[in-house]
């Protein structure tokens, strides 16, 4: 869900990719990347640790430190344990996912300490690229994100989903992603107005900002 919303502030967006020889071909024609699959992290081998693509396909840490990444503005891991790192120190070793991008050239990555909540993670990740593109700099998009979704209210979540449902018309988003908002929508909208649904730390608090 939160891809086809985020696509939509992109002038250049690179149709779904599944493969990693698809996702090798793309990288010298965009700026960021962003990724919504799994990603595990191996503490015996940090290099190891890797996004998953189709057919449970791995790209490795070290494989993406081989790779070019210096146009890239911003990397995007929405992917369980992706900030996690190793021991060893980020000069003599590929530590994890996120050291490794940073190794390759990347300008800044956003990752996650745990498994996040599928939902509450969209919701966060679109906040944070409606600031990111109206100009915020990662790290206070980020915060913002954080602290908006832990005080959002029903009521106010409502009325944000709202607004995002009838952009996501404007820009022809697929229909099972409108239709999931919709479902949001009725969802809050039949609770308690002031409470706050994703206050609890588990929701907002994984994702953190890495820039060298």
């Amino acid at each position: 869900m939160e891809s086809g919303i985020i696509n939509t502030y992109f002038a250049t967006i690179e149709p779904s990719i599944t493969t990693i020889e698809d996702f090798k071909n793309a990288i010298p024609n965009h700026t960021h990347f962003h990724f919504t699959g799994h990603g595990n992290y191996i503490f015996d081998d940090p290099k190891r640790s890797a996004l998953e693509f189709a057919n449970y396909n791995q790209l490795t840490a070290y494989e993406i430190s081989h790779l070019d990444f210096n146009s890239y503005e911003l990397i995007t891991l929405s992917a369980c344990e992706t900030a996690l790192n190793g021991k060893q120190t980020i000069n003599s070793e590929y530590v994890g996912l996120v050291s490794a991008f940073l190794k390759s050239g990347a300008n800044c990555v956003v990752s996650t300490l745990w498994t996040v909540d599928e939902t509450s993670s969209a919701w966060l990740m679109i906040y944070f690229y409606q600031q990111y593109c109206a100009g915020v700099t990662p790290k206070i998009a980020l915060e913002n994100a954080q602290t908006w979704l832990k005080d959002v209210n029903n009521q106010e979540l409502g009325i944000w989903l709202t607004k995002l449902l009838k952009y996501g018309k404007s820009k022809k988003v697929n229909g099972d992603i409108l239709r999931s908002i919709e479902d949001e929508i009725n969802k809050h909208n039949e609770r308690n107005f002031n409470s706050k649904p994703y206050e609890e730390s588990y929701y907002w608090l994984g994702f953190i900002v890495h820039q060298l």
